[in-house]
C-alpha cells in the first residue's frame, strides 16, 4: 500500500527525467529527515533541516505526512530546475543539537531523486 501511495505522488517531471536515464542509472530513492511540530490548538507543522525554507502543514497527522512528501518533492524539483545541488541526507546524530528539533518528532520522508550532483 505504501509504495502505491508514494508512486501516486511522484511528480510527472521526475518520471520523464527518469525515463531518459539508462536503466542501470535510473532514479534512486532518498530519505530525508523531517521535523513534525504540534502546538496546542494548531495544525501539524513539518520542516526539513536539510532544506531550509521548505515547510508544510496538515490538519491531521496523516495529512501532514502526505503534505511533507509533496512539499519536499516540489522543493527538490525547484532546486533541480535551478541547477542547485541536492544536499546529502543528514543523520539523526548530526542533528542531535539542532535547536529546531526541540519539541519536534523526527521522521523520514522518502522521495525519488534523479541522477544529480550532491554536495
Amino acid at each position: 500500500m505504501r509504495a502505491g501511495f508514494l508512486q501516486a505522488l511522484k511528480p510527472a517531471w521526475l518520471v520523464q527525467v527518469c525515463m531518459m536515464i539508462p536503466a542501470q542509472e535510473r532514479c534512486k530513492s532518498m530519505e530525508y529527515i523531517a521535523y513534525l511540530h504540534k502546538e496546542r490548538k494548531s495544525d501539524y507543522g513539518v520542516s526539513f533541516p536539510d532544506f531550509p525554507g521548505c515547510v508544510t502543514a496538515g490538519k491531521t497527522l496523516d495529512q501532514a505526512r502526505r503534505m511533507a512528501v509533496e512539499a519536499l518533492s516540489l522543493h527538490i524539483e525547484g532546486m533541480m530546475e535551478d541547477g542547485e545541488a541536492l544536499p546529502d541526507a543528514s543523520t539523526l546524530d548530526a542533528l542531535a543539537n539542532d535547536p529546531d528539533m526541540k519539541g519536534a518528532v523526527a521522521f523520514l520522508v522518502n522521495v525519488d531523486v534523479a541522477n544529480h550532483h550532491f554536495r
